[in-house]
């Protein structure tokens, strides 16, 4: 994938709008675009045109991958031995300095305009560590991530932290009325060890 998005003229420093969170699409997609040293800028896959034409011109992203959803209600990320060699690559052989910027989340905060968050990755591997110390001191735990993937805890604490201890995602369906009733069947059904929200 990586060739793929490098051969199309993703290169370090661009900004890359990936627009189809909570999939196993969205993590290839992340971690091809970080492994050219490019920045990801994760939005909601239900993005209207305007807000994302509003989200290209704030953050002057070059690039937008996918434009839906993808895959079954509960995809399962397993660390993989080619996943674990990926994330060996980010975490030692990458050439990015830990002031280069990484990811652009955006908030509404109390204004109601969109206010552009920017990680550089010194300041991401220190947030993925500090919530893996705090979270996860034991034995990997299969994780259950239901929080948008554009969201800041979405994918730091509820996938990153857990992915890069070792752990295995679940990805779990859109949170809604449904969701919520069949929670506990969810957790015993993919034997889930942990999760977290806000």
């Amino acid at each position: 994938k990586a060739q793929r998005l490098k051969e199309i003229g993703i290169r370090p420093g661009d900004r890359t709008i990936v627009a189809h969170g909570n999939s196993i699409e969205f993590f290839c997609d992340l971690f091809a675009v970080w492994s050219l040293r490019a920045s990801v800028v994760p939005v909601s896959p239900n993005i209207t045109e305007s807000e994302m034409e509003q989200t290209r011109s704030l953050t002057q992203a070059r690039w937008i991958l996918g434009t839906k959803a993808f895959g079954p209600q509960h995809p399962v990320l397993h660390t993989s031995d080619d996943f674990l060699n990926l994330r060996r690559t980010l975490e030692t052989h990458l050439e990015h300095k830990d002031s280069d910027e990484c990811l652009v989340f955006f908030s509404s905060g109390s204004t109601g305009l969109p206010k552009g968050i920017c990680h550089s990755w010194g300041g991401l591997s220190d947030r993925i560590r500090a919530i893996a110390r705090s979270t996860m001191p034991g034995p990997p735990l299969r994780t259950l991530c239901f929080l948008p993937t554009s969201f800041g805890h979405g994918l730091v604490g509820n996938c990153l932290a857990p992915i890069f201890s070792g752990a295995e995602l679940v990805i779990g369906p859109k949170f809604d009325l449904t969701f919520a009733l069949d929670l506990s069947e969810i957790i015993n059904r993919h034997s889930i060890g942990f999760f977290s929200s806000v």
